[in-house]
């Protein structure tokens, strides 16, 4: 059995070029987000101090990922409702627990088909 190489021709060869350019151009804009996200998030921890769902004092030394009182920067119009992530108007300081309960009663009225909650 014969081997056969693959010899592009030059419009394959510009093809493969425009797909490897268009995989560069989305990794850069990926990064550029990450790093308008990461400044937006050090903005609301710097400019807010208290949550915007129950008004209480947000205690930003705590650390880690799973502390119910801990900060979280949420979004009042979530990502999945259309909110728009790099906007500061939507992007605002909460603790971990309130974050996650308004996000579930936002998800609730949702799937009743009724309007979200405030």
């Amino acid at each position: 059995m014969a081997r056969t190489s693959r010899q592009d021709t030059p419009d394959q060869a510009r093809q493969d070029q425009g797909r490897s350019r268009r995989k560069t151009a989305e990794a850069a804009q990926q990064n550029r987000t990450a790093r308008q996200h990461l400044r937006l998030e050090a903005q609301v921890y710097t400019e807010e101090a208290d949550c915007f769902r129950c008004g209480t004092p947000v205690d930003q030394n705590i650390e880690g990922t799973t502390h119910p009182w801990g900060p979280v920067v949420a979004h009042p119009r979530p990502l999945w409702a259309g909110g728009n992530p790099l906007d500061r108007a939507n992007t605002r300081l909460a603790h971990r627990r309130c974050k996650t309960a308004y996000c579930e009663q936002l998800r609730a009225a949702q799937a009743a088909g009724t309007r979200a909650v405030n």
